[in-house]
């Protein structure tokens, strides 16, 4: 078990800051320089956003850190740019992602399946690396079955509708306990598909899978985990565009596996703060192996040429990344 840190001292401030109306919310962000010329517009939108969300969204607009006041010049309509143009990246990489996890379920239980001869083969400790991880995991999906049993019945059916695969099963077998793989993987979530996929006994099965998705095992690994961030990320509808991933996705060193090759150091956190570009570079690559992948980077350069006042380095972007073969944008 890993040892627990010791929790960090509190603060010694009481926090005594009273809850504002919109309305005040508008003239304290003009009493602090933000240029607002609609304050019928804008109350609504602050009310229907939320001040601390919108916040998080001011902060490039002003001053400093400890510096509330704004940057001369700077408009409410700037922050609310920012926000629509956050809020449009976060769409377009979920939509992205929704095609990766597809192919992954569909790689990880075929894959399995069919070379073990099992479509159980998810039950077996002798395929996962940490027993009690996996032990973990068989709870959570016989959790899902035992909760599906003490719900309502699924209404048969009619020709445009059946009821769900694993009421089906449920109602219909009483051995084995366990649903088939095809079934089970579908009432995972990301963060699951990606932990049943890391926990893989052997590298064999995890590179066969990877190879679905055209890359090393390796390589796939350490692209869930950005994916996986992007994906909590859009679910909770957070701040993307800024965002700093910590850890770099590995930069694929065989050249059969499309990356943007003329930007080495997009992955080397000596030149600064790994921001989300890598992580995108990650979904275009894996896009490419499908039909989507020339539509998703058109959009994505669509969407930033529609915000020509976002900052790309406050995203990781290159200058000239858009000139990158790899995006099939334009011809070196």
């Amino acid at each position: 078990m890993a040892k627990r840190r010791m929790p960090r001292a509190r603060g010694s401030r009481r926090f005594e800051k009273p809850p504002l109306s919109s309305s005040a919310l508008v003239d304290l962000l003009r009493s602090r320089g933000l240029a607002i010329t609609d304050e019928a517009q804008a109350a609504p939108q602050i009310s229907n956003i939320g001040y601390y969300r919108l916040s998080a969204y001011m902060v490039p607009f002003q001053r400093g850190r400890d510096n509330h006041g704004f940057k001369p010049g700077a408009t409410f309509e700037d922050v609310m740019s920012l926000y629509s143009f956050d809020r449009q990246l976060r769409l377009l990489v979920l939509d992205a992602l929704e095609h990766i996890e597809v192919r992954l379920r569909a790689a990880v239980t075929d894959e399995m399946s069919l070379k073990h001869q099992n479509a159980f083969w998810y039950t077996e400790p002798s395929y996962f690396r940490d027993w009690a991880r996996h032990s973990e995991f068989l709870d959570q999906v016989s959790e899902r079955s035992r909760r599906q049993l003490e719900g309502r019945p699924e209404d048969p059916g009619d020709v445009h509708n059946y009821r769900s695969a694993l009421e089906h099963y449920l109602v219909t077998y009483g051995e084995p306990e366990f649903p088939p793989s095809w079934i089970m993987m579908e009432g995972l979530t990301f963060g699951q598909v990606k932990s049943l996929y890391d926990n893989l006994q052997q590298r064999e099965d995890s590179n066969r899978i990877a190879r679905q998705l055209g890359v090393p095992g390796p390589v796939l690994t350490s692209w869930l985990r950005t994916f996986l961030r992007f994906r909590n990320i859009g679910a909770h509808h957070g701040r993307l565009w800024n965002v700093v991933l910590g850890v770099a996705p590995t930069a694929p060193k065989s050249k059969s596996v499309p990356w943007p090759r003329s930007h080495g150091k997009i992955t080397d956190p000596r030149h600064g703060p790994i921001r989300i570009y890598p992580g995108l570079a990650a979904i275009q690559s894996l896009l490419l192996t499908t039909a989507s992948g020339l539509t998703w980077s058109q959009r994505l350069y669509e969407l930033i040429s529609d915000y020509p006042t976002v900052p790309q380095q406050a995203m990781g972007f290159p200058a000239d990344w858009h000139h990158e073969r790899f995006w099939n944008l334009t011809s070196e």
